[in-house]
């Protein structure tokens, strides 16, 4: 019988603990927050109040820097997705039951990108779908990888991050569509939300989260102060 994996993240290193109760094979955690719903709970109950005892120590595996560590990892079937923070400076698939290293993607970040974070240079994990990772970037890019090589597909600009706007939470995917915001708004920064094909990169919309002139709301921002509007949107 497999053994249930609880995964967690602890310090700089991803640290797993593992019970006696069995697993599905089709069971695991394929988003950021669980689900569209972004429950952050799971009704998985191999691991309930009788035998949570039970769990034990299995691995580690450091994430590679010193920085506040705040990613999800995934788990896609057998595989661990996790990323790490600063950047991220490293993406990693790993073998959820072993901890092993699957392949490893260190991303160059430019140099003094870190002040340009208001609040931390953080990363919240990746998305995943179909057979893809993508990942959001401190550098205000937004990255597709291989899931099962971590071969670098595409990567695109979102937004200037020297305006102040960095992306740290994982984007959403909807269909055939990867979309995205950035943070930001403490520097003043006008948001907007985009949508790129998770195939290609190709941008296919974008909606600004702030009105300009001649749309509608644009009235209730006094003078210019809607090109400095704020409300970033990740």
């Amino acid at each position: 019988m497999r053994p249930t994996h609880a995964v967690f993240l602890a310090g700089c290193a991803a640290t797993a603990l593992v019970a006696t109760a069995g697993f599905a094979a089709d069971t695991g955690w394929p988003m950021y927050g669980g689900n569209y719903a972004k429950w952050h709970y799971s009704e998985l109950a191999k691991i309930n109040r009788d035998n949570v005892k039970n769990l034990s120590f299995a691995w580690a595996r450091s994430l590679g820097n010193a920085f506040s560590q705040e990613s999800t990892p995934l788990v896609i079937g057998d595989t661990l997705y996790v990323t790490s923070a600063n950047g991220p400076q490293y993406v990693m698939a790993l073998d959820a039951a072993t901890g092993a290293i699957r392949w490893k993607v260190e991303l160059e970040m430019p140099a003094g990108v870190q002040q340009y974070a208001c609040c931390g240079v953080v990363n919240r994990g990746p998305a995943y779908s179909d057979g893809m990772i993508y990942v959001g970037r401190l550098d205000g890019a937004l990255s597709a990888f291989d899931a099962k090589t971590g071969e670098e597909k595409w990567t695109v600009e979102v937004v200037d991050y020297k305006q102040g706007s960095v992306i740290t939470s994982p984007p959403l995917i909807v269909k055939d569509l990867v979309i995205t915001g950035f943070g930001g708004g403490e520097y003043g920064a006008r948001g907007y939300i985009v949508a790129y094909d998770k195939k290609t990169g190709k941008e296919r919309w974008k909606t600004w989260t702030v009105p300009g002139p001649g749309e509608p709301g644009n009235e209730s921002w006094k003078g210019d102060s809607w090109k400095q509007g704020a409300a970033p949107s990740g």
